[in-house]
């Protein structure tokens, strides 16, 4: 994995197919050359990476060690961090047809106008 020499990257191609196949196993793949890699000779692999849960995508090789270290990325302050910003995310996303105020979780200006019209 990581950085091949012009034509030894048909194993580091095998090896992405394989560890996709692994439908169950969480997937860690670190370090920028390797994510380089990865993008390049697997690129819808990679694109359906970036939304699957199972994907964790780390830019440097150190944290990815530090996550197999702890037994999962959970607990990594910058994955929880990534996580509460998703969990935000979500909050908002079911909060589209509110009025635009109301989509922040701090929103204190009444019903939106067409239930006050109704009553």
């Amino acid at each position: 994995m990581g950085l091949t020499s012009s034509g030894f990257h048909e194993g580091t191609a095998a090896l992405d197919a394989a560890i996709a196949a692994n439908a169950e196993a969480r997937k860690y793949f670190g370090g920028g050359d390797t994510l380089a890699e990865f993008k390049s000779l697997s690129p819808g692999l990679y694109m359906s990476a970036l939304e699957d849960p199972q994907y964790y995508l780390f830019t440097g090789g150190g944290t990815v060690l530090k996550a197999l270290e702890m037994g999962d990325a959970r607990g990594l302050q910058t994955v929880d961090a990534l996580m509460e910003e998703r969990a935000e995310t979500d909050f908002v996303a079911e909060k589209r047809d509110a009025p635009k105020c109301a989509r922040l979780k701090t929103c204190d200006c009444g019903p939106p106008e067409h239930e006050t019209a109704r009553a």
